[in-house]
């Protein structure tokens, strides 16, 4: 929930999704159970704000919970 991995997880999305040529057209955030919807909506408003190669703003979230043997 720092600002610093906000801003990386944002950096890396931009560089991924900018790419002339990216397979990808969607983000699938993995949630542990204990993850607070305070931190889940920061993940989320920095995902909406991606575009994608075509001019595109990335519309497609998908939501996964993290199996329990992967939560800290």
């Amino acid at each position: 929930g720092n600002v610093a991995r906000v801003s990386a997880l944002e950096g890396r999305l931009k560089a991924v999704l900018s790419e002339a040529n990216s397979p990808f057209h969607q983000v699938i955030i993995q949630i542990g159970s204990k993850l607070r919807y305070e931190e889940l909506m920061k993940i989320v408003d920095v995902c909406t704000k991606q575009t994608l190669p075509n001019g595109e703003k990335l519309t497609k979230l998908s939501f996964v919970e993290l199996p329990a043997d992967a939560q800290p």
